[in-house]
């Protein structure tokens, strides 16, 4: 999976959906991270 400029607006709306709805920082965190470590796609 890479990462684009769309997919990573997306895993931070989840990273914040997942922190402030389902009241799970550590998620959020995890979810930032993981995203952090894959490769970015140019466009």
């Amino acid at each position: 999976m890479k990462l684009s400029p769309f997919t990573l607006s997306l895993q931070l709306i989840q990273a914040h959906f997942v922190a402030f709805n389902l009241r799970k920082p550590r998620g959020r965190e995890a979810i930032i991270k993981k995203t952090l470590d894959l490769p970015i796609e140019r466009l």
